[in-house]
Parts: structure tokens; sequence; C-alpha cells
């Protein structure tokens, strides 16, 4: 399960300075499984997907949208 599924309030919470619940995530998740599986299987087990660059890009297109049509 994602981080924001588990954690809905993990935004309002780094918002605030408090970054535990997502490290906590993370630990448990990732960190402890990173020289068991290659980087592609560890994405796959966390995300429930292959590694695509899609949502890198949509994330990036939504943040710069103003600067690139200036």
């Amino acid at each position: 399960m994602l981080p924001l599924k588990a954690h809905p309030n993990i935004p309002k919470e780094i918002a605030a300075g408090e970054f535990e619940p997502l490290h906590s995530w993370l630990r448990e998740n990732l960190y402890r499984h990173g020289r068991k599986f290659k980087p592609s299987e560890l994405v796959r087990r966390v995300t429930g997907e292959q590694m695509n660059t899609g949502p890198y890009l949509s994330y990036l297109r939504a943040k710069y949208a103003d600067r690139i049509r200036a």
C-alpha cells in the first residue's frame, strides 16, 4: 500500500514539519527490503505496478506548466 493510502495525512504532517509517519512507512515498506530485491521488483511490490516515468512526468508538467507556456 502506498504511503498516502496508508496515511492520508502525510502531506499535512510534512507541511507541519512532522516526518516520522512517512519515515516509518519508508522503513517498513521500502528501506528494509532494499537489498533483497532489484529496484524494478521493489517498485512493483510497493506500488503494484511496473516502474514507469509517467507519474513523475505528469508531476513535472503540472509543476512547471506555467513556465513551459511562457
